[in-house]
């Protein structure tokens, strides 16, 4: 398995005051981890960071492989006037001419992409006539367009419709499934569906001393329910197989 993200001894906050402290972890290629916790733990601060939108207050973030890690924020507005192809299009606008035009090894990757996540049909759509699914998917396959090796999800199935979000969780671990496939890592509150589609959790939880911690269950499912447990000592959640 490639790695395709390394963390070491790193550290995320703001103003200099930090939310996590001394993270070190290897994410590699086909990896699908959900990112759990409660609310204020800092999983959006670390998503941004992992993407390089945050500088680290301390350690640092590599991508081994040299790719791009990409984030997918939790709402983006869907403006009327750009159809699909162009949209997806736009996200990679540093590999556009200086009018935009998208040039033939870019428009081959968005096809690509669009094919992996079946939404051709909706080429020549107006991204404002979608359903909030149909656009997450959308969204996920601009950060294919990109040749993301790491996608980063930060709350794909908030705002959606219960079928919507199985349909986006599942597009999320068929991804990981595909040959040369990236790594993903997305944060969820939605976590009786979501563990049912991930690889591994990376949970948040406060511990004794109110600072909070991480732990990583690895890639073994026999540990989920340990570490949902110290994330959501009052919610039983069980992974179902």
């Amino acid at each position: 398995m490639a790695r395709k993200l390394l963390a070491e001894g790193l550290s995320v906050g703001y103003g200099g005051k930090a939310l996590l402290r001394n993270l070190s972890f290897t994410v590699g290629s086909g990896e699908c981890v959900l990112l759990c916790g409660g609310n204020g733990m800092g999983k959006s601060t670390l998503l941004r960071t992992l993407a390089g939108l945050q500088k680290p207050l301390g350690g640092t973030v590599r991508n081994p492989g040299g790719g791009k890690a990409v984030l997918v924020p939790s709402r983006i507005p869907k403006v009327a006037g750009f159809t699909v192809k162009k949209f997806i299009g736009l996200t990679a606008f540093q590999e556009t001419d200086w009018l935009g035009r998208i040039g033939k090894e870019l428009e081959a990757r968005i096809d690509g992409s669009m094919s992996m996540l079946d939404i051709q049909e909706f080429a020549g759509r107006d991204i404002s006539t979608l359903s909030d699914g149909e656009f997450q998917k959308v969204c996920i396959a601009a950060a294919l367009a990109r040749n993301a090796e790491v996608i980063l999800l930060d709350e794909p199935t908030a705002f959606l419709d219960v079928e919507a979000r199985e349909t986006v969780l599942q597009t999320l671990s068929d991804i990981v499934r595909c040959e040369n496939a990236p790594a993903i890592i997305f944060s969820s509150h939605d976590i009786h569906s979501a563990v049912r589609h991930c690889t591994r959790i990376f949970g948040l939880y406060k511990n004794t001393d109110r600072e909070t911690s991480f732990v990583d269950s690895g890639p073994c499912v026999s540990e989920f329910d340990a570490v949902l447990e110290r994330c959501f000592p009052n919610i039983p959640i069980r992974r179902q197989l």
